[in-house]
């Protein structure tokens, strides 16, 4: 074999492992994209927010009625979203006068609104150079991108809670109610990733007959591929303490288990409450929350000793 061939045969062997390690850069990415968009924004609630803290960057100053004439939005809906990016501090006021002594309020973004706008541009950018813009020539693509975002998100929450579930799968109605939206809505988000070509995240069956017959949604190889370049699942796998807590609150998904956690805490405290006054002599009770609690902390101190070895 010549050296030109053993150089080539080394490349070809070499690029499945660039394009791997690639993708899971991309993957990791995503997932903080994710994390930093929903610490300003909210985006399961919508994208007006971010669409115009984009349209803002890209052109400066623009009264709420101009946002509301290039966006095609209701002019109340930009308003409260305007108030809402205030309270943010990423968009300021500022009172602009003209020739007639007319005075017209400007809305415009703070620093800290430039550098959010900023991040998602790079996040969204091939190899450091600007890969979208948002100017009206290519209408707003960034913005398009966008509105895409809710759907990446309830994917990430899909993966997250299917993923940890284990071989079960879970039913479209749970993954429902972790989105917020109707089962038939969440049905048609999950199916753009069921039998996608190129793009299968999920698999689905059928259980059950008649009124009892349910759409259950399992990981496919895929799917089970990129679950485990998340950092979120990688940290939770091996939590002994989230074990307990999905356990006790019958949920898979973080969020809820975490909101269901903070329920019962407030339900404990009031029955440990209650027991102090009604049987004050005999703490059965107390002693009960009191062992709970010791153990959760003591599972808590496990996770962390056993994160600090795996660094």
């Amino acid at each position: 074999m010549s050296e030109i061939d053993e150089r080539t045969n080394k490349k070809n062997d070499q690029q499945p492992a660039q394009e791997t390690e690639e993708f899971g850069l991309s993957a990791i990415k995503l997932a903080d994209l994710l994390k930093e968009v929903t610490k300003v924004v909210d985006v399961t609630k919508g994208t007006l927010q971010l669409q115009m803290l984009i349209y803002l960057n890209d052109f400066g100053p623009q009264s709420a009625e101009q946002i509301s004439k290039e966006l095609g939005k209701r002019r109340k809906a930009v308003t409260d979203a305007l108030r809402k990016l205030k309270l943010k501090e990423v968009v300021s006021e500022t009172a602009q006068t003209n020739e007639r002594g007319e005075s017209t309020i400007m809305y415009q973004l703070t620093d800290d609104g430039k550098n959010y706008v900023g991040s998602l541009r790079d996040i969204f950018s091939n190899k450091g150079g600007s890969a979208v813009t948002t100017s009206r020539a290519t209408g707003f693509r960034l913005i398009e991108l966008i509105e895409e975002i809710p759907l990446l998100f309830n994917t990430y929450d899909a993966i997250i809670a299917i993923g940890l579930s284990g071989n079960k799968g879970l039913s479209s109605k749970k993954l429902a109610n972790l989105f917020g939206l109707s089962e038939q809505r969440a049905i048609t988000y999950l199916d753009l990733f069921t039998d996608a070509k190129g793009a299968t995240l999920f698999k689905k069956k059928l259980s059950g007959e008649g009124a009892n017959e349910e759409v259950r949604y399992y990981l496919s190889e895929n799917g089970q591929r990129i679950l485990k370049l998340l950092p979120m699942y990688n940290q939770l796998k091996s939590s002994y303490s989230f074990r307990v807590l999905r356990t006790i609150t019958m949920s898979t998904h973080p969020r809820q288990v975490y909101l269901r956690t903070a329920i019962l805490a407030v339900f404990g405290s009031v029955l440990l409450l209650i027991d102090r006054i009604v049987l004050p002599t005999i703490p059965i009770l107390s002693a009960i929350w009191i062992a709970f609690l010791v153990f959760l902390a003591g599972l808590l101190i496990i996770d962390q000793i056993v994160e600090r070895k795996n660094e």
